[in-house]
């Protein structure tokens, strides 16, 4: 007999039971409540490490950046035959308050690194304006413009504003002063207007003699990273002339020497052959201080010393003595006194020049003293 159907009712168990249950299933679990604070600290976690993960990714994005390029300059300083000076001051300026000061080295080289992109003044800044010249740039090569040292930047050399007045020593010429101040001979002899009407030779100077040196003008040429430059000290070396004369004042040409410069750049060797008139003409470093010259074939090899600057004017009685000496005459140890020697020796030169032979050091063997000497 069949059960009467009665109308589904929410509050009859038996229908929530049929509608919600059947083969395999289960009963859905009843909703939780929730926990506001622990959502809220789970959003603040998750937040937190994304933001490390962010971080992170940041500082990997930075390091992998290469770091600015730096660049240097070079520098060669050369003098009028192309060879290089040793300890010439180079300053490199990227302003007026900032600058980088070095010497050249062994090859008249010198560099500055560290140098951003762009243009700089470069100059030699104890050398007169007259006393140096900009010769020309090429790039530099990669491996050699590349820097890792970051530029150390200092207040530019000062620049002498003090006129000095030397007093000359023996051993000292107007051409190796000129080239120690930083000055062309030239110049400096025209700065010395009194002088040079007292003495015949910028280079023949008595002790005693006084010279004017003022302050050198300085100048800086616009110059560009990443290259190499080539300067120039002009009259930065000197004539030497030395004539040897044999029997009857015969010419001793075409015979071997060996000359050695000593200078402040250091010692140099040279080998050649007197010319057709005897004579021997090099040029010499200005600042050179002596000479020595082996003359001759290896087995009879002469041996002479030349001491640079230390020739006096003709018009002082060292200045004869020292001509006559060199011209293998004998004369007095004193220096600066014409003694019994050196009036025999006079007397003796006179004789051989056809002149009347007093002894005395008058005009016209002054004169004949010059021409033979060549000075």
């Amino acid at each position: 007999m069949p059960l009467p159907t009665r109308p589904p009712s929410h509050d009859d168990p038996h229908t929530r039971w049929c509608t919600f249950t059947g083969p395999g299933d289960e009963l859905p679990e009843e909703p939780k409540p929730v926990d506001e604070a622990t959502t809220t600290l789970e959003t603040l976690q998750q937040a937190e490490a994304a933001a490390e993960q962010v971080a992170k990714a940041a500082e990997t994005i930075v390091s992998a950046c290469p770091p600015p390029s730096l660049h240097a300059v070079e520098v060669d300083v050369l003098d009028d035959e192309d060879r290089p000076l040793v300890g010439q001051v180079v300053e490199l300026r990227r302003s007026d308050t900032e600058a980088m000061a070095t010497k050249t080295d062994a090859g008249g080289h010198a560099r500055f690194e560290g140098l951003d992109p762009g243009s700089y003044t470069l100059g030699l800044p104890l050398v007169d304006e007259d006393g140096w010249e900009l010769l020309g740039n090429e790039a530099l090569p990669a491996e050699r413009d590349s820097s890792s040292t970051q530029a150390n930047w200092k207040s530019p050399t000062p620049a002498s504003t003090q006129t000095l007045e030397h007093t000359i020593e023996a051993g000292q010429c107007l051409s190796t002063l000129a080239y120690r101040h930083g000055w062309v001979a030239d110049a400096l002899w025209e700065q010395n207007p009194d002088l040079s009407a007292k003495r015949d030779s910028k280079n023949v100077l008595a002790a005693g003699d006084v010279v004017v040196i003022p302050p050198v003008r300085a100048k800086f040429e616009s110059v560009q990273a990443s290259k190499i430059y080539r300067l120039r000290r002009t009259a930065a070396v000197e004539q030497l002339e030395i004539r040897f004369l044999g029997d009857k004042d015969a010419p001793r040409k075409g015979e071997p020497y060996i000359l050695t410069i000593i200078s402040d750049d250091g010692e140099e060797v040279r080998n050649n052959e007197t010319n057709g008139k005897g004579v021997i003409r090099e040029t010499l470093p200005s600042s050179t201080r002596e000479v020595r010259i082996e003359l001759g074939p290896k087995d009879q090899r002469e041996h002479h010393i030349f001491r640079a600057a230390h020739l006096e004017p003709i018009d002082t009685p060292a200045g004869i003595q020292s001509r006559l000496f060199n011209l293998d005459f004998e004369v007095d140890e004193q220096r600066g006194e014409l003694g019994p020697i050196t009036t025999r020796a006079i007397a003796e030169f006179q004789r051989e020049q056809g002149l009347d032979a007093t002894g005395e050091a008058d005009q016209a063997t002054r004169d004949a003293l010059v021409k033979l000497y060549l000075i």
